[in-house]
């Protein structure tokens, strides 16, 4: 007999795939009967139950990446409230900047990465990728690093990436199938060692924080910031110590 029990029928792939944080259902049904595939995966460190916020050596590291309060504090601010509205995108996106390298912008990243889920990342060096034509993959993540960015304004690509950054909705290409409509909900982080002076005037898409100081490789500092550096990769490989930063930027209040 025919019935609608969703537990005892056969999934029929209507061929989207979409990113839906917070849905732990990795198949969706739609009101057409299909279902469609859910690339967002739940970190396992949020498995561990509640755990006691606290952020550790993560602000330790913060403050270093960030020694200006307000810059501070509007990055950190980003970072809570993408995940606090984890199904939804901000309308700007990170681009940290150092003249030197070693500062700490990789890791910064990787901690981001992290939080979000690996599953649910896309890194990659510059925006060739998630700018071209086959780019179903980055599109559908949750959070997107690209880093070494040149930026031009005359580029197509800078373009292209400008209504990734901003809209809610775009299309998206796979081979060997007709383009379809997903819904975005991107975070984008950008890391450059090359001034981006190209930006054009008035853009508000990015929030370009200098990241330099004098515990970068060649610095002053140097040896002090790699020891925390140690310090950070090692927390960064225990669930319960991201599983205490994630519950430190929930309860987070936004300025």
């Amino acid at each position: 007999m025919k019935h609608t029990d969703k537990a005892t029928s056969i999934p029929v792939w209507g061929g989207e795939m979409s990113c839906i944080p917070g849905n732990s259902n990795r198949v969706v049904w739609q009101p057409t009967g299909t279902v469609l595939i859910n690339t967002w995966v739940q970190p396992a460190y949020r498995r561990l139950g509640e755990i006691e916020p606290a952020s550790w050596v993560f602000a330790a590291f913060f403050n270093w990446l960030f020694p200006r309060d307000v810059e501070r504090n509007r990055v950190l601010d980003w970072l809570a409230w993408s995940l606090q509205n984890e199904d939804k995108k901000p309308a700007w996106a990170l681009l940290l900047y150092s003249r030197e390298k070693g500062t700490g912008k990789s890791t910064f990243c990787d901690i981001a990465c992290r939080l979000f889920g690996a599953e649910n990342t896309t890194t990659q060096n510059n925006v060739g990728k998630l700018t071209n034509r086959f780019n179903a993959v980055a599109l559908t993540s949750r959070l997107v690093i690209s880093e070494e960015v040149h930026l031009s304004p005359e580029s197509a690509s800078s373009n292209t990436l400008k209504t990734y950054i901003t809209d809610t909705q775009t299309l998206v290409e796979r081979k060997g199938r007709e383009p379809d409509r997903i819904n975005l909900v991107l975070s984008f982080i950008f890391t450059t060692n090359h001034m981006p002076v190209r930006i054009e005037a008035g853009e508000r898409r990015y929030y370009v924080v200098d990241t330099g100081h004098a515990g970068h490789s060649a610095g002053e500092k140097g040896a002090e910031f790699a020891t925390l550096i140690g310090h950070v990769k090692e927390a960064m490989q225990d669930p319960v110590a991201i599983a205490r930063l994630y519950s430190e930027l929930m309860i987070c209040q936004l300025s």
